[in-house]
């Protein structure tokens, strides 16, 4: 049992050793003979894997396009050469998508955060009104501009939920609580320009009373 699959694995590599051979030889235009009939169901059988793991990189790529994820150098490469357009709308994406993760991180309050968020989807929800109600815009463009806009509403929803998450969020306040500290220091402040004017009221009319008293002829020291 041992010899038989051994002897197998042994003629299934040397099948595609010669099948690498005439791969060479074909490129090479010194291909002259028919393959055999083994020969042949081992090419068929390595092309049809072929165009399957093809299939599924490009699969993969355009579910990639899809979430918003990144690229490889090989994948813009490919669309470089095969898919211009979605390429460009891939760049338009990802300039869109870092621009609103960076007004979030330039937000300095929790309600900042909430706010451009909206702004964004209120911007999403216009878009989609403007589709919806263009007689000239064909159904089926309509379907896919509605779905590129919601592939965009989720990946703001993700960027949302992952600034949430971050250290940075976490220590930002919100309105009220920057808002009380701000009256809190200003009262201090207040408390701290009370006690100077005092001071200084205090120590010009101690001035004054040295000033009358040096008057009169009394010799206070």
């Amino acid at each position: 049992m041992v010899t038989g699959t051994i002897s197998s694995a042994v003629k299934l590599q040397v099948l595609d050793t010669k099948w690498q051979q005439k791969k060479n030889d074909i490129k090479s235009g010194n291909f002259k003979k028919e393959l055999s009939p083994e020969e042949r169901m081992l090419a068929d059988y390595k092309e049809q894997m072929e165009k399957q793991r093809e299939s599924n990189s490009h699969a993969d790529l355009y579910n990639k396009l899809k979430s918003g994820g990144k690229l490889s150098s090989e994948e813009i490469s490919y669309l470089e050469q095969n898919d211009p357009e979605a390429l460009r709308k891939y760049r338009e994406d990802q300039a869109e998508q870092k621009a609103y993760e960076r007004d979030l991180k330039n937000c300095k309050t929790k309600d900042e955060v909430d706010r451009v968020k909206m702004n964004k989807l209120g911007n999403f929800a216009t878009q989609a009104n403007n589709i919806a109600n263009d007689p000239y815009i064909p159904l089926d463009k309509k379907l896919e501009l509605m779905n590129q806009l919601n592939d965009k509403v989720c990946r703001v929803q993700e960027a949302h939920l992952e600034f949430v998450d971050s250290q940075k969020y976490k220590d930002m306040p919100t309105e009220d609580e920057l808002l009380q500290e701000n009256v809190e220091n200003a009262v201090e402040n207040i408390e701290h320009d009370e006690k100077i004017v005092i001071g200084v009221v205090v120590a010009g009319f101690i001035i004054h009373f040295i000033g009358i008293v040096q008057d009169i002829g009394i010799d206070i020291f």
